[in-house]
């Protein structure tokens, strides 16, 4: 019995193990069929493709491709880039933003003295009238004389009349029954003190009056270059130091009637010690009862203090300015150190002006301009001028 039972659980082992090789081997031979359908089909579909790629490539052979050429390619006649017209284009455009914005941030920051309303408003000081700018060529107008001698070369040009109409406010303020001594200055250098002297000098000599020019400026003067005498010789300094005695030796007839001029002389040692001498004042006093004006034209104000010793002399102070030169902050100070002295500051002159800016223009290219055109432009006074300008300093 036990043999027998020994051999049948060795019977039921070896059936457990057939039975687990059996189900393994029917696993097999399912993924068997399975693999082996796939490849038949993979196969077809390979048979498939291989035959339509032979028969486009026969159909390739006999019938071509269908292609029309349109527009055939052709050569640029310029190049495509960069574009010259739009590029330049661009450039002037912003070239011209970039000017006007820095025209205006000039314009805005300018703090110059541009126009007579804006110098009485800022000042407070009597504008007793504007010079417009004179065309010039190297120093010469066209009859060939140094613009300062423009108002005696023609008395009916609109220039005069604004040199008149300056003569005509000083007046309004000096007494000249007896004489008079207007002293005329500025700011600063180069703004045109010595250009309204003569000037101013020539209109009233022109009337028929005695005038006479004195240089004060014993420190850079220039009447002498202005007259175009050849040495300076005799002047101010001179009689006032003693070395001249003689008054007639100083004093020089200009070549206009009724117009003289006194030169400064050598430059002194020390100029402020003669203008502060007795002799300077009395001079003064001798050549006022021998001509009906005597213009002084005396150094800046700034800088130096000539200018309020000389202003304390003459009977009150022309201050000029040039458009576009001075700032007004300047302007408050030397306006402040004439009337801090014994000077009388009788105005305020805008030399070098822009009518077109300064509330003239309406009367030459405005309204008036075809009255005034005709007015001026008469036989007497007919002149085509150059166009370039000169500083009147």
């Amino acid at each position: 019995m036990e043999t027998a039972k020994k051999k049948e659980e060795i019977s039921e082992q070896v059936y457990e193990k057939t039975k687990q090789e059996a189900v393994n081997t029917n696993s097999l031979t399912v993924q068997y069929e399975i693999l082996k359908k796939s490849m038949e089909s993979n196969a077809q579909l390979y048979l498939m493709l291989l035959q339509k790629s032979k028969q486009a490539e026969l159909d390739q052979g006999v019938m071509g491709y269908a292609i029309d050429v349109v527009n055939p390619a052709s050569l640029p006649m310029s190049p495509v880039y960069p574009k010259k017209s739009k590029i330049l284009f661009l450039g002037a455009l912003l070239g011209l933003l970039a000017g006007i914005g820095v025209a205006v941030c000039l314009e805005f920051f300018d703090d110059t003295a541009r126009t007579t309303q804006e110098i009485q408003r800022r000042v407070n000081v009597p504008i007793l009238g504007a010079l417009p700018k004179i065309d010039s060529v190297n120093g010469m107008d066209s009859n060939g004389s140094p613009p300062e001698f423009e108002a005696g070369q023609n008395p009916l040009s609109p220039f005069t009349d604004a040199v008149r109409i300056i003569e005509n406010g000083a007046s309004s303020i000096l007494r000249t029954d007896a004489g008079c001594i207007p002293c005329i200055s500025s700011a600063l250098p180069m703004e045109g003190k010595t250009f309204l002297a003569v000037s101013l000098g020539s209109v009233i000599a022109s009337e028929g009056k005695r005038v006479l020019v004195v240089d004060g400026d014993m420190r850079k003067g220039r009447i002498h270059e202005v007259f175009k005498a050849h040495d300076e010789g005799s002047g101010l300094s001179d009689v006032i130091s003693g070395k001249s005695t003689e008054l007639k030796n100083a004093i020089r007839e200009s070549g206009l009637p009724g117009l003289y001029y006194m030169p400064s002389g050598p430059t002194p040692d020390n100029p402020v010690a003669l203008i502060k001498a007795p002799r300077m004042q009395a001079l003064l006093e001798t050549i006022k009862r021998e001509f009906d004006c005597v213009i002084l034209d005396s150094p800046p104000v700034l800088g130096v203090v000539d200018a309020r010793i000389l202003c304390g002399y003459a009977d009150g102070l022309i201050l000029v300015t040039r458009a576009r030169h001075t700032p007004i902050e300047i302007l408050n100070q030397a306006k402040e150190a004439v009337t801090q002295g014994d000077g009388c500051l009788l105005g305020i002159v805008l030399n070098m002006s822009d009518p077109r800016s300064d509330g003239y223009s309406h009367y030459y290219t405005g309204k008036y301009g075809r009255y005034y055109g005709s007015y001026y432009h008469t036989r007497r006074y007919h002149s085509t001028r150059p166009a370039r300008s000169t500083v009147q300093g």
